[in-house]
């Protein structure tokens, strides 16, 4: 979780296709080389970083949104947002899914469902940003900053409260199933007793 994301749809909007594949590849190179992460992943990371920022830059320019309209910009601005990480979460999920048998739907549960509310906001923080741009200059890009580190750390949060949600849920089946197993074996110690105790009385 970080703001990468943002910051590649703002190179998306502001600077074009070829800036923002440039900018997006190069820093995913570095991020695979400083994770040292396998060759099928790496090579996997740069396509994906590579193709969403390519489709979103010339979707954005397809819609041709006007600058002087702030809520048409920046409707397109959430429609590329939106697509593109669309776009991004089936390519890492389909990866995942033929290189190591991953279902897509518990995928899409975990993952991308949890943080597509928090996605959405990202969303509008990133056309704020960038209707921002054009009317107040890079100023506005830097405040964005400052605003997305804070709303990074709550989306941390809200990620590790699913995640020990889900261990919680796990944890009350196994001891549900621990109880009832127990209960299981008392009824049957009791039915064993009460054969014993008519076999003697007979």
């Amino acid at each position: 979780i970080s703001g990468a994301f943002l910051a590649i749809v703002l190179a998306m909007v502001l600077l074009g296709p070829a800036p923002a594949v440039a900018i997006s590849v190069v820093s995913t190179v570095i991020d695979n080389v400083l994770s040292r992460r396998s060759w099928d992943r790496a090579l996997n990371n740069v396509v994906t970083w590579g193709a969403f920022p390519l489709v979103g830059a010339l979707l954005f320019e397809a819609i041709g949104a006007p600058n002087d309209s702030w809520l048409a910009f920046s409707l397109a601005v959430v429609v590329v947002y939106m697509t593109t990480n669309w776009l991004n979460f089936l390519m890492v999920a389909g990866f995942h899914r033929v290189r190591f048998g991953a279902r897509l739907g518990e995928a899409f549960r975990t993952v991308h469902l949890t943080l597509l509310p928090s996605e959405f906001g990202t969303a509008l923080l990133t056309a704020a940003v960038a209707y921002g741009h054009f009317r107040l200059g890079v100023e506005a890009v830097a405040l964005a900053a400052a605003v997305l580190f804070v709303f990074q750390y709550l989306v941390r949060l809200g990620v590790q409260a699913f995640e020990r949600g889900e261990e919680l849920s796990q944890r009350t089946r196994e001891l549900a199933s621990l109880q009832v197993g127990l209960l299981s074996t008392v009824m049957q110690t009791l039915s064993m007793r009460d054969a014993m105790t008519a076999r003697h009385s007979a």
